[in-house]
């Protein structure tokens, strides 16, 4: 379980963690090593699958005794459906959790370890060849060896997602589709040419293509109309689907945050003068605040080189107003100063014109990728006659998460451009884990809450919330390796009054009920932290069965419990309540400003003990140290 951040003295932590800091950049080159390794090292028709089943340590154990499995590239967590030769003995309907291996080699070995595997297959007691033993250790841990093809391009998941959405009428969908990346211009170039000939051939086209080598992706953004999606969708089989340089179909990756109610707002209390200093130490990738709140008048570095501040309406400018305000001063209901320096802003949200509710997301014609890997070489790199727009930023705050990618085992592309950016660039990527807004269902008489003790509402709620972890799980890019993930503590500073048939159902300081969860990559622990990521009450519905009681989060209202932030102005005020993993992840890049301030101080007595170039790692390392588990046992 992650511990929530509590800093009581950052000069110590600096000072016991200073002569370390070799070792913690290790973290960030081993990523950027393995991101090398593997980036050029797979050809499609050299790719072999293994389903596993049972014990996945088992199946590793035996594959270190078989000689040139070296070639093993990397893994990828799937869920084998269950039959009648391998299924859970305690739920036989239950889907086994398995591992697809990906390896590379000549055509002529991974054809005889396919053929290996069907002589196995037809018979478990088969003399496999002279020599070959070991593989009989290893194919007994496994339901399938075969070589990539149209099932591992297109899953069930998107089936059905796509099947929904027609199934409502969609007359065209967009999706993603990521093709192998070679260390060939020549090959890529006909990867290329290829995609895009045979989504044509079904009657799309591509909306966007880009091409990162360092983390070996090649993705194209693609809207196809219904009949192509069809026709995916049928057993034909389609070219697009049967060629060789396509590795997967994937949904479109946008993120998006939906605006609260449109209750009124409240006033603030008088803001304190104080003014700014010093190039920007953190940026944020959001959407476009209103930089002209009485809260952030001065505060903000807004670089909008797409020139999206037209299109954007200050009434709509609130999720970037939100963690502006956050990361500048803290929830305003705390007496706080602001941080010294300005905030660099980089808008990667906009309004959709066709959501409703109305959505601040990332544009749909454009790679996610490529949107947040052009705007952070921007800050560092600069363009063609202009200079790096903010290369003083240590701290990238990311309170944005792609609801269409929960984390399945795979890092992301956004992950791994997270991982490779931060070695890059020796920034540190602060993320939020995500959010689940899922009903919670209670194993309670309906209507019964009400006369429950707090301690009783708290333990029949958290027992609700474990019986769903598996909805929870992180959201792109909060796998990320080298990045801080950051969950949301079930805290905030605020107070309410109480009303009848609404809960504050979970135990203060806890894990907020909407945080997404970890495992993370190779089962690490995620989020690594929590910060206070505000409380939200819960109502009945009143369709309850008689013996469950169902509840429902009041999470979009500008009223308390939250975090008081700063907000688009009505007639009434100008700050409003908000709560989420993105107030928490903003409210853990405050505090990495502040570690670094700490630096500074201790840098300015030794010049030559902390380099610049190891702070990020060492910011990282203050906030993940600084934590400490209090009352989160609960």
């Amino acid at each position: 379980m992650p511990p929530t951040l509590h800093i009581p003295g950052h000069a110590r932590q600096a000072e016991r963690l200073a002569p370390r800091f070799k070792s913690l950049q290790a973290a960030f080159d081993a990523r950027r090593l393995e991101l090398q390794a593997n980036a050029h090292n797979s050809d499609p028709d050299l790719v072999v699958v293994f389903e596993t089943v049972g014990a996945v340590s088992d199946f590793i154990s035996s594959a270190e005794r078989v000689p040139g499995l070296e070639w093993l590239l990397g893994m990828i967590d799937a869920q084998v459906p269950s039959d009648e030769d391998f299924f859970s003995t305690q739920d036989a309907a239950k889907p086994l959790n398995g591992k697809l291996f990906l390896m590379g080699s000549n055509r002529q070995a991974l054809n005889e370890i396919v053929r290996l595997w069907e002589v196995y297959r037809a018979d478990e007691t088969s003399n496999l060849g002279k020599g070959l033993g070991a593989w009989k250790e290893l194919f007994s841990h496994l339901k399938e060896v075969r070589f990539w093809g149209p099932q591992d391009r297109l899953n069930d998941e998107l089936r059905d997602a796509w099947r929904f959405r027609l199934e409502l009428g969609a007359m065209l969908v967009k999706f993603e589709i990521e093709a192998w990346c070679y260390s060939s211009a020549v090959k890529n170039t006909a990867t290329s040419t290829e995609v895009r000939a045979l989504v044509a051939e079904l009657g799309g086209r591509v909306l966007d293509e880009r091409q990162i080598d360092d983390i070996a992706y090649h993705g194209f953004l693609v809207e196809l109309p219904a009949p192509g999606v069809l026709s995916l969708l049928d057993g034909e089989q389609p070219p697009l689907l049967r060629s060789e340089r396509v590795m997967f179909l994937r949904p479109q990756g946008q993120a998006a945050v939906r605006n609260g109610d449109p209750a009124p707002c409240l006033p603030d209390v008088p803001v304190p003068q104080q003014r700014t200093s010093g190039p920007p130490i953190v940026a944020m990738l959001d959407g476009l605040p209103l930089a002209n709140h009485a809260r952030l008048q001065g505060r903000l570095i807004v670089d909008d080189p797409d020139g999206w501040a037209d299109a954007y309406p200050a009434a709509e400018r609130v999720h970037g107003t939100a963690i502006a305000s956050l990361i500048a001063w803290g929830e305003l209901d705390s007496a706080r100063l602001a941080l010294a320096a300005p905030i660099y802003v980089r808008p990667i949200l906009r309004p959709d014109p066709d959501s409703n509710p109305r959505e601040e997301c990332t544009p749909d014609d454009r790679l996610l990728v490529d949107l947040v890997h052009e705007a952070v070489r921007r800050m560092f790199d600069g363009a063609p006659g202009v200079p790096p727009a903010a290369p003083t930023v240590k701290v990238i705050n990311l309170s944005v998460g792609d609801r269409h990618r929960p984390f399945a085992g795979e890092l992301s592309p956004w992950a791994r451009l997270l991982d490779w950016l931060s070695y890059k660039y020796k920034v540190l990527f602060i993320v939020s884990s995500g959010n689940c807004a899922d009903d919670l269902i209670l194993n309670v008489a309906r209507e019964s809450l009400q006369g429950f003790s707090r301690q009783d509402r708290e333990a029949a709620s958290m027992q609700a919330l474990m019986q769903q972890g598996m909805h929870r799980r992180l959201l792109a890019p909060a796998e990320s390796v080298n990045a801080l993930t950051v969950g949301a503590s079930y805290s905030d500073g605020s107070t309410f009054a109480p009303a009848s048939g609404r809960y504050a159902l979970f135990p203060e300081d806890g894990v907020a009920p909407y945080s997404c969860v970890g495992p993370g990559f190779r089962r690490a622990i995620k989020p690594e932290v929590l910060l206070p990521g505000g409380r939200v009450l819960h109502r009945e519905l009143i369709t309850s069965p008689p013996n469950e009681s169902h509840l429902r989060s009041i999470g979009g209202t500008n009223q308390p419990p939250g975090h008081r932030v700063a907000s688009p102005p009505d007639a009434a005020g100008d700050t409003a309540y908000t709560r989420g993993t993105s107030n928490a992840a903003a409210l853990a890049t405050r505090r990495a400003a502040q570690a670094f301030d700490v630096l500074e101080v201790l840098r300015a007595g030794n010049p030559d003990g902390l380099p610049s170039k190891y702070d990020a790692v060492m910011i990282k390392a203050l906030l993940a140290h600084g934590a400490s588990l209090r009352d989160i046992e609960r």
